[in-house]
Order: C-alpha cells, then structure tokens, then sequence
C-alpha cells in the first residue's frame, strides 16, 4: 500500500492511517479491502462476508476498533482520494467514477462536506 504524500496545507495525518490504530485483524481486512474497492458498491454484506461474520456483528466491531462507521470511513477515504485527484487536475467525472462516487453531483456534496470546499476550487 502507498500512502498519499500530502502539502503542507493538508491535515498531517491521512484518513488511509488514522483509523488503523487497533489491533483487530478482522477490521484491518475489511479496511484493506475497502481501499482497494474505493470505486465499486461496498455494501456491508459484502465487506461482512470477507470477515466471515454479519453485518451487524461488523458495523459494532467496526465502530468499537475505528470510532466511526464503515459508511463515515468510506466517505472519508473517497474524499480524501478525490481531493488528491482533483489537486493533480484530473476531470471530476473521472474522479467521480475513481472514488466510487454515484455521480459528480455527489462528488461535489461530499467533497463540500468534509472540505468545505467545492472541487472547482480544488485545482
């Protein structure tokens, strides 16, 4: 895994790094999964069957072991990678379907969100 090289106006610490300090093997799979699955439907059976459990039995170990939900982490890893795609000039429809994004509409909803900025301003 590379981890994202980031500018000195940037948070110092990636969101790739910062919900992995926990020693839960089943939650690490489940993460290595997802950033490698940023651009497809990650639904929570899916991501529960990689770690032989439920879904609910995953979303509580989930949350025990990172603090956040797996929704909250997938939105935040999508952002995170669509920001640095988008900071490289990269078309926001091809970061939309890069990072897993339904549309560019909710790139921008997302990316507003967690940044409070718009992507335009992104480049």
């Amino acid at each position: 895994m590379v981890y994202i090289r980031r500018d000195g106006d940037d948070s110092q610490q990636s969101v790739y790094l910062r919900y992995r300090r926990h020693i839960n093997n089943h939650i690490h799979q489940v993460q290595d999964y997802i950033i490698h699955h940023l651009d497809q439907k990650l639904s929570l059976d899916l991501l529960a069957a990689r770690v032989h459990t439920g879904s609910r039995n995953l979303t509580r170990m989930f949350k025990a072991a990172t603090g956040i939900t797996i929704g909250q982490y997938i939105d935040q890893l999508r952002v995170e990678k669509a920001v640095n795609l988008l900071k490289e000039k990269n078309k926001v429809t091809i970061v939309a379907q890069q990072c897993g994004f339904k549309s560019v509409v909710q790139l921008r909803s997302m990316v507003k969100k967690y940044t409070g900025e718009l992507p335009s301003k992104m480049s």
